[in-house]
């Protein structure tokens, strides 16, 4: 069995926002203990004009969105680096009943998803899956926080 304590989740803010990092650490930790693996991972927080940015870059699309994943192209032997979860605060869209914070926490889980390479359909193949792993994870997160 791997030692999950040493994943590395390193928080980048390229903007003034404020959030819990050991929540964020925590859920990037139970993402790599349910997949069975270890590593690293970067969460970088960057504005709304540079999120558009980079949506058109990547994906063509002139608009400001949540969250954007690069997988990392490198991988020393022995461990493993998944690469950057970009997010961007003015894109969440909060769902109903869920706190700002919770939003954080589904997206990392998300953003580690598909570097690690899950992927789905939008609402199709293989989404409820995938969300339903992402709140499994958010929840174990958040009771060990209120205790």
């Amino acid at each position: 069995m791997e030692n999950h304590s040493t994943t590395l989740c390193r928080i980048v803010y390229e903007i003034s926002y404020t959030c819990d990092e050991t929540l964020i650490r925590m859920c990037a930790r139970e993402v790599m203990k349910q997949e069975r693996l270890y590593g690293g991972v970067t969460v970088v927080f960057v504005s709304g004009l540079k999120m558009q940015k980079m949506n058109k870059q990547f994906r063509g699309v002139d608009s400001v969105t949540d969250i954007l994943s690069f997988p990392s192209q490198q991988n020393t032997q022995g461990a493993l680096y998944l690469g950057e979860i970009v997010l961007c605060p003015q894109g969440f869209r909060i769902e109903k009943g869920r706190s700002e914070e919770w939003e954080v926490l589904h997206l990392v889980a998300h953003g580690m998803f598909h570097l690690l390479g899950r992927h789905h359909e939008h609402k199709g193949d293989g989404y409820e899956e995938i969300h339903n792993d992402e709140v499994a994870i958010i929840d174990r997160v958040m009771k060990v926080r209120s205790k």
